[in-house]
């Protein structure tokens, strides 16, 4: 399966920088999931879940508002607050 670079950013600090398979985000117009070359685009996020899927598994987060910049480089989320959401049924996409 393609992966890609994944960063995510708070004000306080970097959060997440790994290589994924895909991430799905709460745009202000609904989910949008990302995969491996996908085309360029940048979009604003509304508070919800972060669902990343990498080789090993999948990760949920809780995610404040905020960007998600995709390039041919990789995607970056920039986001005023995230948290891990383990085991938290509101924080996935229904």
């Amino acid at each position: 399966m393609s992966t890609f670079p994944l960063e995510i950013l708070t004000p306080d600090q970097p959060f997440f920088k790994e290589n994924v398979a895909s991430v799905v985000v709460k745009g202000s117009e609904g989910f949008l999931g990302i995969l491996a070359h996908h085309a360029p685009f940048l979009a604003r996020l509304a508070p919800g879940p972060l669902q990343i899927q990498k080789d090993d598994g999948e990760q949920v987060f809780a995610a404040g508002a905020g960007l998600v910049e995709v390039t041919p480089a990789g995607v970056t989320i920039l986001v005023d607050s995230a948290e891990p959401a383990a085991g938290s049924d509101a924080a996935k996409p229904h």
